[in-house]
């Protein structure tokens, strides 16, 4: 097989070991393919929308709008884990080739989801439209707080349709068809990159570039939910599918993910929500310029990296191990070497970069660019890892060192922001993932980790 054969668009014989050994990697090629296309087109759209938003807006109303777009990562985690739970166990029926049992969870699973939907979008337009929002903005003007609250009603309501539509790119991610999830998303990134343009000549506000950008990349689902009801003739569950043991099992280990999603979310997603409340809007401003700068070294890793759960859990409910071994060796020494020439890279451009993106209206400071590198390196190689332990169902481990890390890393935070800001923030990020993360899994869980690797 050589390397190109994996780009093929029919199918191997999977009849035979080495026949699915050579799917995988054909399903996993051609998602890194059409990855790369809908990743080079979602950083487009960030980077687009901040030469055209930022000089538009100016960096208080823009600060606004990357606050928002931060509750994005911090509130998806309240599907419960059941997304991400859904990959593994599509994958592990879809290799079993039970098919009646996976139109029946996937049915469950987007009900129970949808439930969510409906639930948490009204509990935040409530929210947006009644509570008090000025501590989420230290500083702002009157005026900047009634357009903020205006978002965020309208983030509400993309949030709630987000849990469902969200959930279906999972279910192909465990089908080994993620080339179908970004050719959906590709489709809805270039819209987004024909509208941005008319911001200024249509006078849109905040809410409007939030349409543009986060409701259009919601649309994707929408038209994955469309094919997936056609291929699978899905309908509304019977009460009694609810109680069925997978069900049951899809929610219990969606709690195991969910406890993951939380640690991560508060580890790190919610930097530039701390330095908005604690600083204030400009300083989120300058993180979200700098963490988007590094988008283009974590979002090709992660092109390559993501397909590999599927991959990953499929091997392990046929007992592939000799697959698993060879990925999971090649993609964490591929992952280090290559993040650390593009933050290296990334390091020496800094300056026109920024220009690039901000059109010389903000530039950031070199120390917080280089500590962000460094962070960057390290949560890419563990996201590769992560990839190997999500597919095994490996999740306690993770569990016990993400809480650890959380732990050390908020109370770093809380002391280090106030006193030095930017640079403290993700210093603080960084230390608690070196001092916790890294050393739980060489020491006490090292044999759960890797004995899979061991299994003949």
């Amino acid at each position: 097989m050589t390397r190109f054969d994996i780009l093929r668009f029919k199918a191997f014989d999977t009849e035979t070991e080495e026949g699915r050994h050579r799917e995988r990697y054909r399903r996993a090629g051609l998602t890194t393919l059409s990855s790369m296309f809908s990743r080079a087109l979602a950083l487009a759209v960030i980077f687009v929308s901040m030469r055209v938003a930022l000089p538009y807006l100016g960096e208080a109303r823009f600060g606004v709008w990357a606050t928002i777009s931060s509750l994005t990562a911090i509130l998806m985690i309240f599907d419960f884990g059941i997304g991400n739970s859904m990959v593994s166990r599509v994958a592990a029926l879809a290799a079993q080739s039970e098919w009646a049992t996976l139109r029946k969870l996937i049915i469950s699973g987007l009900s129970v989801l949808g439930l969510i939907g409906i639930l948490l979008g009204a509990a935040l337009v409530s929210l947006a439209a009644y509570a008090p929002i000025s501590w989420l903005y230290k500083g702002a003007a009157p005026a900047l707080l009634e357009e903020a609250r205006g978002a965020l009603i309208v983030f509400g309501v993309l949030f709630g349709l987000s849990i469902p539509l969200q959930a279906v790119h999972r279910i192909y991610a465990g089908l080994q068809e993620g080339y179908i999830s970004h050719c959906a998303m590709s489709f809805t990134g270039i819209l987004s990159l024909l509208a941005l343009p008319l911001m200024p000549r249509l006078h849109a506000g905040i809410a409007g570039l939030l349409l543009i950008t986060y409701g259009l990349q919601i649309g994707s689902g929408l038209i994955l939910m469309v094919a997936l009801h056609r291929r699978f003739k899905l309908a509304l569950p019977r009460f009694s599918e609810f109680r069925e043991s997978k069900v049951r099992d899809l929610v219990a280990s969606g709690g195991l993910f969910f406890v993951l999603q939380v640690t991560g979310v508060i580890g790190w997603d919610m930097d530039a929500v701390l330095l908005s409340a604690m600083v204030g809007p400009a300083s989120a401003a300058t993180y979200s310029v700098v963490q988007r700068m590094f988008m283009l070294v974590t979002g090709p890793l992660s092109m390559i990296n993501a397909p590999l759960w599927g991959g990953y859990a499929d091997a392990y409910a046929r007992g592939d191990f000799r697959f698993i071994r060879k990925t999971l060796q090649h993609s964490m020494s591929l992952t280090f070497l290559f993040a650390t020439l593009g933050v290296a890279v990334l390091w020496l451009l800094r300056a026109p970069i920024s220009h690039l993106l901000t059109k010389g209206v903000l530039q950031p400071p070199e120390s917080f660019i280089l500590i962000f590198g460094v962070w960057t390196v390290v949560a890419v190689v563990g996201d590769a890892l992560a990839m190997y332990l999500n597919g095994l169902h490996i999740l306690k481990p993770q569990i016990v060192a993400a809480v650890c890390f959380l732990t050390v890393a908020l109370i770093l935070k809380l002391n280090l922001v106030t006193h030095y800001g930017l640079n403290g923030i993700i210093a603080a990020t960084l230390f608690g993932y070196l001092s916790t993360v890294a050393p739980l899994f060489m020491t006490v869980f090292r044999k759960a980790i890797f004995v899979p690797l061991r299994t003949t």
